[in-house]
């Protein structure tokens, strides 16, 4: 019996990323993202790169339905920071 594909569905720097921890490193980048956008503006600081949301598997060659697998986009993983970070705030300010 063949072993279930892991789909490789994107790169986030540091290397290619599977299907399973796609979401917890997508949202760890972004977080790097966003401490980038605020910094950078007053401290000369490394960019922290791009990523790749692959359309097909590397390894299988299947296409990669991103909404079955329940993989975050890159913008709703933003929005989710920023939700994160406004609430945190909002803690510390009480």
């Amino acid at each position: 019996m063949a072993s279930e594909c892991k789909h490789l569905v994107g790169f986030i720097p540091g290397g290619e990323v599977i299907a399973a921890d796609w979401n917890e490193k997508l949202l760890a980048f972004v977080a790097k993202v966003d401490d980038f956008n605020v910094r950078g503006q007053r401290d000369q600081i490394c960019h922290p790169g791009h990523i790749a949301e692959y359309k097909f598997c590397t390894h299988c060659g299947k296409p990669i339905d991103r909404a079955a697998l329940g993989l975050l986009t890159y913008s709703q993983a933003f929005d989710r920071h920023l939700a994160a970070r406004a609430a945190t705030d909002g803690q510390a300010a009480v």
